[in-house]
């Protein structure tokens, strides 16, 4: 299930967790955090916001749950509770460049530049390793550059 989601096939990774028989039964709360953020991205919002509420309601809550929580409630317009989550991702591990990057996003689709620019440069300082993530952080320093 994971190497299928690292290679964004959400679909497929929902149907071999299924294949497994683990559907049958009540999900780990671990479990829960994964199957929630596939159905993020396959856009089935209210079940994804569902099993992510339920995985942290179960006390497992990395700072990844509360990136998938608040993209599913900017997605759902629940804009300040999207925003709160973001914020405790931050909070959890404020080095944490997705997350600021996910903030930054959001900061940008509610045509808030100033409050974008603080999070990049919250975390300009870090080295960015995984080269997927410095091409989003690059790109979206442009894209603010020229706003």
């Amino acid at each position: 299930m994971d190497s299928l989601t690292a290679i964004g096939e959400w679909m497929k990774a929902l149907e071999t967790y299924g294949q497994y028989g683990k559907i049958g039964f009540e999900p780990e709360p671990e479990d829960k955090l994964r199957l929630g953020r596939l159905q993020l991205e396959i856009g089935n919002l209210e079940r994804a916001l569902r099993l992510l509420n339920e995985t942290e309601t179960a006390g497992v809550s990395p700072p990844e749950l509360y990136i998938w929580k608040g993209r599913v409630l900017a997605e759902l317009g629940r804009n300040a509770n999207a925003e709160a989550a973001f914020q405790k991702a931050v909070e959890l591990s404020p080095d944490m460049i997705v997350a600021r990057i996910e903030r930054v996003k959001y900061y940008l689709d509610q045509k808030q530049t100033q409050a974008a620019w603080v999070e990049l440069d919250a975390v300009s300082h870090l080295d960015i390793i995984d080269l997927k993530v410095a091409e989003i952080y690059t790109a979206l320093v442009d894209s603010l550059k020229k706003l």
